[in-house]
């Protein structure tokens, strides 16, 4: 539990803005962001959820995303942090000085909103001067398509795939919900819930397949992608 309200969070969970609030010193070096398609994060947590909290099994899938929407709706910094961190968007974690932090989302005094350009080669992905990027780098989650850059700049060891299920007996616990799908109202919700991740033009160009750099307030291309065959 830390003294700044935030409770029950993993310093990982953590946005840039929410260490410095809890007086934690970000780990110094290059930094590289993954991000990945809201709905698809979205479901991945449900996922985890069945397969790791016992009190979620058994439960059909309708039922099952009803309680995570819930649970988003509801979470809040100060009673536990990590619900929240995983409910919160993602480009959160890509900029310093985007919000003040509280102690619920939806109470979250945002500074500034990011601009929606359709111009796949902007060079100016975001307008505000008030914020700035975290990210040395930002990718898509689809490791496997940016394998050289990773190479080159992690090393050997590239991690292809994130193995969180939980087996009994040689079956997945969830298995029951690897092939459920969202209804309308569920993916209405999801992207009013993340407009934010959807109106940010630098999780748009990752999910694209491009390799991004901070420069200046914004994340551009980087040229570098193309040395890598990215």
């Amino acid at each position: 539990n830390y003294r700044c309200g935030i409770k029950y969070a993993s310093i990982f969970h953590l946005t840039y803005d929410e260490m410095i609030s809890c007086g934690i010193k970000p780990i110094p070096g290059p930094s590289l962001c993954v991000v990945r398609d809201p709905q698809s994060r979205f479901e991945s947590e449900v996922r985890w959820r069945v397969n790791f909290e016992d009190h979620w099994l058994g439960d059909d899938s309708n039922e099952v995303v009803s309680r995570m929407i819930n649970e988003c709706e509801k979470a809040k910094r100060h009673i536990k942090a990590d619900t929240f961190s995983h409910c919160q968007p993602q480009s959160h974690y890509l900029y310093k000085g985007i919000y003040i932090p509280s102690s619920s989302y939806h109470s979250t005094n945002l500074l500034t909103t990011s601009s929606s350009s359709s111009d796949k080669n902007d060079k100016d992905n975001s307008t505000s001067s008030l914020r700035e990027p975290v990210c040395d780098y930002l990718i898509s989650s689809n490791l496997i398509q940016h394998d050289k850059f990773l190479k080159a700049i992690l090393g050997s060891y590239v991690p292809k795939k994130n193995i969180s299920n939980r087996t009994e007996n040689g079956l997945d616990v969830g298995d029951h919900l690897n092939s459920w799908t969202l209804k309308k109202k569920e993916i209405d919700w999801i992207h009013s819930f993340y407009k934010e991740d959807y109106n940010e033009n630098a999780i748009r160009l990752a999910l694209e397949g491009n390799v991004l750099r901070k420069k200046g307030n914004c994340y551009i291309i980087s040229n570098k992608s193309n040395a890598f065959d990215s």
